[in-house]
C-alpha cells in the first residue's frame, strides 16, 4: 500500500510540474500567434514593397518559433497519455486483485508472472486455485497448493490435494493434464510432466513422460528414473540392473537411442554433446564407444561387414537382448539379434549354439507378449508376435544346424527336440556329424539352398545418395541395363553375400 501511494505522489508531483511549464509555453504561444496576425494584416495593407519584404521576414521569423511551440506541446501531450497508460497498466492488477478477492471472499489474492504469462493466486482459508490474468476461474480454491509453471507453449498448474498426497497438473485452459492420483512425484521440466509412481503391485517406483496434451511419450514400467535436459533436448533415463544403476538416453519422442548400459550417459558442457562412460573417468561418445568394440560391439552399426560374432561379443548381446526383453519389447530384442547376423554367422559352434540359446529367451518373450495381446483382446499385436516368433524360430534352427555340422552334442539335442514337438521324428547323422534323414525320412538334414532374394549373386540392386547435380546415367554390365548415378550393389541380406542359405530339412 505504501508503495502505491509513493507511486501516485510521483505521478502527482509530474502533473503539477508540467502543468507549470504547460502554462509558461501557452503564454508565449498566444503572444505569437497575435503578433503573427498583426504583421499578416500589415503586410496585405502595405503599399510600399521594401517595407512589406521586411514585414514578411519578421512574420516567417515567429512562425518557426510557433511551430516549434505547437510540437513540442503535441509531444508532452504523447508522453502524459504515455504516462497515465502506464499508470493503468500498473494498476490493472491491483483493481482485479481487489475485484477477485471480493468475489471469493480471499484471505489473500497473489499476483504472479513468469516469461509471458501472468495469473492470479486466489487462497481461501487453507485452501488455494488460480485465474487467469483476465480474471477468469482457472481452478477452483481447493487444493492446498497450486504452483504456476510455463511447460513449452503453455502455462501449467501443479496442484496438490488437501491430504498432501494426490497431485494433478491442469493447463490454463482447464484442460486437465494429469488426472489426480497418488504419485511419489510431479515436475514440469520444460514442455514435458515428469511422473513418478509406485505400483501398487510391486511397490517399485516407476516413471513416465507426457507433453502438455496429454500425450504418453514414455510409458511407466520402462526406467526407474527419468529427466529432461533442456540443452540437449532429451531424456535421460536410468534402470537398476542387478542392484547397479545403468544408465541410458531417450530422444524426445521417447526412443531409446542409448541403451541403459552405462555407468553415466548424458549431456557434456565441455564437448557440448551428448557422451557415455563406462566408469567415472572414461567419457567418450556413443559411436566412439561403438568403434572401440568392433566386432565386439553393441550394435550393428559397430560391427565391419566382414566382422563375425565372437565369444566377446556374444556376452555383450546377452545383456542388450535380455534388457529389451525385461523391458517388456522382445520384438526389439529379435530384431537388434537379426541385425547383428544378417551379414555373418559366428564361426565356432559354441557360439553358434550360444546365440541358439539366446534366441530362445526371445521366443519366450514373445510367447507372454502375445498371450497378453491376447487378453487385451489386441489381435493386431498377437499377430505380430506370432510373426516375430515365425522368424525367431527359424533364425534359430539355422544356428542349431550350423552348430550340429560341427559335431555340437547340445545343438543335435535340441534340433531333435524341435523336431519331435514339430512331429517330424528323430534326426540321425552320418560320420561327419552331419543331420540325415533316418530311416523313415521323418529326420532333419542340413541343406544349403540357392538364396530366393538375391537369386544366388549374393547381391541385391540399389541405390546410394547420388552427388549433387550429378543426374547422369551409365550401363551396368551385372544388370545388364542403364542406370543412374546413383546404382550400386549391395551386400544381400539374407544370405550375407554367399548366394545360398543354410537350413534343415
Amino acid at each position: 500500500m505504501k508503495r502505491t501511494c509513493t507511486i501516485l505522489l510521483f505521478f502527482l508531483f509530474c502533473l503539477c510540474e508540467a502543468s507549470f511549464g504547460y502554462g509558461v509555453v501557452t503564454t508565449r504561444k498566444l503572444m505569437l500567434e497575435n503578433k503573427v496576425r498583426q504583421l499578416d494584416e500589415q503586410i496585405n495593407t502595405t503599399k510600399d514593397e521594401a517595407s512589406k519584404k521586411s514585414l514578411v521576414i519578421q512574420r516567417d521569423a515567429l512562425r518557426k518559433e510557433l511551430d516549434k511551440i505547437i510540437a513540442a506541446e503535441e509531444k508532452e501531450t504523447a508522453k502524459s497519455t504515455s504516462d497515465f497508460s502506464e499508470l493503468d497498466d500498473f494498476m490493472a492488477p491491483i483493481k482485479m486483485s481487489a475485484s477477485l478477492k471480493e468475489k471469493y471472499n480471499a484471505d489473500k489474492v497473489s499476483y504472479q508472472t513468469k516469461d509471458d504469462y501472468s495469473w492470479y493466486e486466489i487462497t481461501v482459508g487453507e485452501k488455494m486455485g488460480a485465474c487467469g490474468s483476465d480474471g477468469k476461474e482457472i481452478i477452483a480454491p481447493k487444493y492446498s497448493m497450486v504452483t504456476g509453471e510455463v511447460a513449452g507453449n503453455w502455462l501449467c498448474f501443479e496442484c496438490t490435494d488437501p491430504t498432501y498426497t494426490k497431485k494433478c497438473i491442469y493447463r490454463a485452459d482447464g484442460k486437465v493434464i494429469l488426472p489426480c492420483d497418488e504419485y511419489e512425484y510431479v515436475s514440469i521440466s520444460g514442455p514435458y510432466i515428469i511422473i513418478e509412481k509406485k505400483s501398487p503391485e510391486t511397490k517399485t517406483k516407476t516413471c513416465s513422460v507426457r507433453d502438455t496434451d496429454g500425450k504418453t511419450i514414455i510409458s511407466p514400467g520402462k526406467y526407474d528414473f527419468i529427466g529432461y535436459h533442456k540443452k540437449g533436448n532429451y531424456f535421460s533415463v536410468q534402470k537398476f540392473v542387478n542392484h547397479v544403476a545403468k544408465c541410458g538416453v531417450c530422444d524426445i519422442s521417447g526412443k531409446e537411442i542409448i541403451p541403459c548400459l552405462f555407468y553415466w550417459a548424458g549431456y557434456s558442457s565441455k564437448y557440448k554433446r551428448i557422451m557415455v562412460a563406462e566408469d567415472s573417468e572414461n567419457v567418450m561418445t556413443y559411436q566412439e564407444y561403438l568403434t572401440s568394440r568392433e566386432g565386439n560391439g553393441l550394435a550393428s552399426s559397430s560391427r565391419s561387414s566382414s566382422a563375425k560374432p565372437s565369444k566377446n561379443t556374444l556376452k555383450n548381446d546377452e545383456q542388450i537382448v535380455k534388457n529389451y526383453i525385461n523391458q517388456g519389447n522382445s520384438s526389439a530384442a529379435l530384431g537388434y539379434l537379426k541385425e547383428v547376423l544378417k551379414s555373418n554367422y559366428p564361426s565356432d559352434a559354441d557360439t553358434q549354439f550360444g546365440y541358439a540359446t539366446l534366441i530362445q529367451d526371445i521366443i519366450v518373450g514373445l510367447g507372454k507378449e502375445g498371450l497378453g495381446a491376447v487378453a487385451s483382446m489386441n489381435l493386431a499385436a498377437s499377430m505380430s508376435n506370432t510373426f516375430n516368433t515365425n522368424e525367431a524360430n527359424t533364425l534359430q534352427v539355422q544356428l542349431l544346424a550350423l552348430a550340429a555340422s560341427k559335431g555340437h552334442e547340445g545343438a543335435k539335442l535340441m534340433l531333435q527336440l524341435k523336431s519331435a514337438m514339430a512331429g517330424n521324428g528323430n534326426i540321425n547323422y552320418n560320420n561327419n556329424n552331419v543331420p540325415i534323414n533316418n530311416s523313415n525320412n521323418s529326420g532333419s538334414s542340413v541343406t544349403q539352398s540357392r538364396c530366393s532374394l538375391c537369386g544366388g549373386k549374393g547381391w541385391i540392386a540399389g541405390s546410394k545418395t547420388p552427388t549433387y547435380g550429378n543426374m547422369g546415367t551409365y550401363w551396368c554390365d551385372e544388370c545388364r541395363r542403364e542406370v543412374p548415378q546413383s546404382h550400386s550393389h549391395d551386400r544381400c541380406p539374407s544370405c550375407g553375400g554367399k548366394g545360398y542359405t543354410t537350413g534343415i530339412r
